[in-house]
């Protein structure tokens, strides 16, 4: 294990710029943003619980539009107004109660 940190992710000698500066490099930055996907303590709370939520979210509501779709048979521009508020405000709300109850999760255990 060699590099600054000896991470092994650090010896590209492309990269010479993490090690310089501190900051990624603009392929590292593209790819990753200025979060270092490596490092755990660095990581969002509750990043990797969105998808046990967000997913089963998703299918509800497409399942919740086609049985709207079919009950009321509404024109199409009916759906256009009335989902995006009701998909953002669902999905928003629920990626908000995750990263809200991430960090109390952690300190549990």
């Amino acid at each position: 294990m060699s590099g600054a940190t000896g991470a092994p992710w650090l010896n590209n000698p492309l990269d010479h710029t993490l090690r310089e500066t501190g900051q990624p490099g603009t392929d590292r930055a593209a790819l990753f943003g200025f979060d270092d996907p490596f490092n755990p303590e660095r990581a969002v709370p509750g990043r990797r619980m969105l998808y046990p939520v967000v997913l089963p979210l998703i299918v509800l509501l497409m399942l919740a539009a086609v049985q709207f779709d079919g009950a009321f048979h509404p024109p199409l521009w009916v759906h256009l107004v009335v989902w995006p508020p009701v998909i953002t405000l669902v999905v928003g709300g629920a990626v908000w109660l995750v990263r809200f109850l991430a960090p109390a999760a952690q300190r549990r255990g």
